[in-house]
């Protein structure tokens, strides 16, 4: 503790001296700041080491509050406050005009490139507009050429899809298109006792069936006659076919009888075509003076054609 107060007490000592002689310990500390208020604000232009502008004002206003605080100062005291404050002032409208001085000089230097910068632009846009002229008279010439051009490829385009139409036709009326087949039993005819329905093949589409071969299982028959294992060649032997006659290279859109009868009951049928197979899933059961019938044809496992008990749920083809 008495190490820092012998600072204090040292400087109360030469405060005190001071005094007794006719010295003002706040006019001499007014007169000390005045050497740096001087020296600073010089070096620092001198150096180009530019002082934001408020600095010194900030400074000012703090050395007016201080003032303001001390009561009636000495006249000495008061003349050295009013140098250090003139000093500041002084320092500040210098510090005014050096910023002035460098915004000019910097608004010279702006202004100076856009100058540059116009007659560059001049230039570069006369000589835009002699190539544009140049690139008119050429893109006119392009254009005419580019109408012809793409007038022949249009004619050339006609006749490709003309061609890739008949082509198209052509291979249709060789696998038949997308026809579709689908058997049927004949409703009201029936042979024999217990009866027997005669079946029909209604292909539905605008192109002909090629290549066309009709098999059939009986699904009770089947499953009564493999009650254990079954194998690959005991399930081929259970299909029949079914015979077309001289129509099998060539079946015509349309429905015609087949030379089959089947009892009521549940049949799968294959129909193979150059198109490709369709599987069909049929069940008839007898009803008063008729016959009552669902299926369903499917081609590569998609329903396209179905029969409910109500009609259609999913239409043939046109």
């Amino acid at each position: 503790m008495g190490e820092k107060i012998r600072p204090k007490i040292a400087c109360l000592r030469w405060a005190i001296k001071l005094r007794r002689r006719g010295y003002n310990c706040w006019a001499l500390f007014a007169l000390l700041l005045c050497i740096p208020a001087f020296f600073v604000p010089r070096y620092r232009v001198a150096h180009c080491l530019h002082t934001p502008v408020g600095v010194y004002i900030a400074l000012l206003g703090g050395l007016a509050v201080a003032v303001t605080l001390r009561k009636e100062p000495w006249l000495k005291e008061k003349a050295a406050w009013v140098g250090l404050i003139s000093l500041l002032m002084y320092a500040e409208i210098r510090n005014l005009y050096v910023a002035d001085r460098e915004q000019t000089q910097t608004f010279l230097t702006i202004q100076t490139g856009l100058n540059e910068t116009k007659t560059g632009l001049d230039a570069s846009a006369k000589a835009l507009s002699g190539i544009s002229e140049g690139i008119g008279k050429a893109s006119g010439e392009s254009q005419k050429q580019f109408d012809m051009a793409a007038e022949r490829s249009n004619v050339i385009l006609d006749k490709t899809q003309v061609a890739a139409d008949r082509a198209s036709e052509a291979v249709s009326t060789l696998t038949g298109g997308d026809s579709v087949p689908e058997i049927m039993a004949v409703r009201n005819i029936a042979e024999g006792n217990p009866p027997r329905f005669p079946l029909m093949l209604d292909v539905y589409g605008k192109h002909a069936l090629r290549n066309v071969a009709v098999f059939y299982q009986d699904v009770n028959h089947t499953k009564e006659a493999f009650k254990g294992p079954v194998s690959l060649e005991q399930i081929k032997s259970m299909w029949q076919r079914i015979p077309l006659g001289d129509e099998t290279d060539m079946v015509l859109p349309g429905a015609r009888l087949l030379d089959t009868s089947l009892s009521p009951g549940e049949y799968v049928f294959n129909i193979t075509t150059a198109s490709g197979s369709f599987y069909e899933e049929m069940t008839t059961t007898l009803a008063p003076n008729s016959l009552n019938e669902i299926f369903k044809v499917s081609k590569d496992g998609r329903v396209v054609i179905q029969l409910g008990e109500k009609g259609y749920i999913v239409k043939p083809p046109k």
